[in-house]
């Protein structure tokens, strides 16, 4: 919930700026930037991922995991943190969680090319290579179908989210 003083408008402000930051390798700059946009709305699930996606880069792991998992609690259908998730389980060593987080992953997002690939990996890497399979060629089929459209829905879901 936003406080008084600010809006939800300025706490994705605060997200899109992170998300810049954090593609230019910017790591304190995109964390002051998540963190800022969760004072001004401490449910602000991208955020949160944003802020976790940073964590797993930095290799602590548990609290990648703690704020993937509070992302969830705000958003239980978002995507993205279920993929960061199911990743975070893979480095670990915990391929049946990974597993189950990126299975989440893409039944929520049918058309997450990035949690698809993920997918592929983890089942290639736990030997099920006809999984595997499946799962790239879902995500070059949901990439085929979705090409007319990536550019302008990524421009405006950058605009407005921010996520990573």
């Amino acid at each position: 919930m936003a406080t008084e003083s600010t809006t939800p408008s300025e706490a994705r402000e605060h997200v899109n700026r992170g998300a810049l930051l954090h593609a230019d390798g910017d790591l304190p700059g995109a964390q002051a930037e998540y963190e800022a946009a969760i004072r001004i709305d401490p449910d602000n699930a991208t955020a949160y991922n944003n802020l976790g996606f940073i964590r797993a880069q930095e290799g602590k792991l548990e609290e990648a995991i703690a704020l993937y998992k509070h992302a969830l609690a705000i958003d239980p259908n978002r995507s993205m943190a279920h993929s960061n998730l199911g990743q975070v389980y893979a480095a670990r060593g915990e391929t049946d969680a990974a597993l189950e987080a990126l299975e989440t992953a893409v039944k929520g997002d049918p058309k997450n090319t990035v949690a698809w690939d993920n997918l592929g990996k983890v089942l290639l890497a736990a030997g099920r290579l006809e999984g595997a399979e499946s799962a790239w060629r879902a995500a070059a089929s949901a990439k085929r179908c979705c090409a007319a459209s990536t550019v302008p829905n990524a421009v405006r879901r950058s605009a407005s989210a921010g996520e990573t």
